[in-house]
C-alpha cells in the first residue's frame, strides 16, 4: 500500500535541501529523471536552450536587469509544477509569490492536475511581460528542436500541434512573429529531411 505521509516527509525534506540553492541546480535536481524526446538529459535539451533563447528576446523588449534575473529563474523553473510533484507553494518556499504565480500560469495542468482550457492558459500568460518572454522561448526552443527527430510521424505530429495552437499566440500576442518564423523554417526543413 503506498504511504503517503512517506511522499509527502520525503518531499517536504527534498524541498528544504534545495532552499537557498540557485534557480539551475534547482531545475538540474527536479528534471534529473526526466528525460527530452531524443533521450537526451532534460535540463541540457530544453531548459538550457530557453534559457538562451529568452536573454536574446530581452534584449528585442530593453528589459530592466531586475526582471532579467527574474526571467532567468522563471526560465529554470517554467516547467516545475506540470512536469515534477512541485506545487506553487513549494515554489513560493523556494523563492517568492509572485515567480510562483508565474511558474503556475506556465502550467497548463491546474494543481488539481486537470488541464486548463487553453484560453484561460493563453490569457494567463499574457498578462506580464516575463511569462509571454519565457513561454516564447519555450516555444521556440520546442518547435526548433522538432528536424532533429528521427520519427517522421511523430515529427509531423508536433509540427501540426504547434502549428494548430499558434493563433492563440497571435490572439494573446505571445511574440507571435518570431514564432511564425520558426513554423515556416522548420516547414522547410521537415520538407528537405523527408521529401514532403
Amino acid at each position: 500500500m503506498y504511504n503517503k505521509s512517506i511522499f509527502i516527509l520525503s518531499k517536504n525534506k527534498m524541498i528544504n535541501s534545495l532552499i537557498w540553492k540557485d534557480s539551475e541546480f534547482i531545475a538540474k535536481t527536479i528534471h534529473k529523471w526526466q528525460i527530452y524526446w531524443n533521450w537526451s538529459d532534460y535540463y541540457e535539451w530544453h531548459i538550457k536552450p530557453v534559457k538562451e533563447t529568452w536573454k536574446e528576446l530581452a534584449l528585442l523588449f530593453n528589459i530592466k536587469w531586475k526582471k532579467l534575473k527574474d526571467i532567468e529563474i522563471l526560465c529554470d523553473l517554467h516547467d516545475a509544477i506540470e512536469d515534477t510533484d512541485l506545487k506553487k507553494e513549494d515554489i513560493e518556499k523556494l523563492y517568492w509569490k509572485i515567480l510562483a504565480n508565474d511558474c503556475e500560469a506556465l502550467s497548463i495542468k491546474k494543481p488539481n492536475w486537470t488541464k486548463k482550457t487553453k484560453t484561460v492558459y493563453y490569457n494567463n500568460i499574457k498578462k506580464n511581460l516575463k511569462r509571454k518572454i519565457t513561454k516564447a522561448a519555450d516555444r521556440f526552443r520546442n518547435i526548433s528542436k522538432i528536424p532533429e527527430l528521427k520519427n517522421k510521424e511523430k515529427a509531423l505530429k508536433l509540427y501540426h500541434k504547434y502549428l494548430k495552437e499558434h493563433p492563440y499566440y497571435i490572439k494573446y500576442n505571445i511574440i507571435p512573429d518570431l514564432l511564425e518564423w520558426c513554423l515556416k523554417e522548420v516547414e522547410k526543413n521537415l520538407k528537405e529531411k523527408w521529401r514532403l
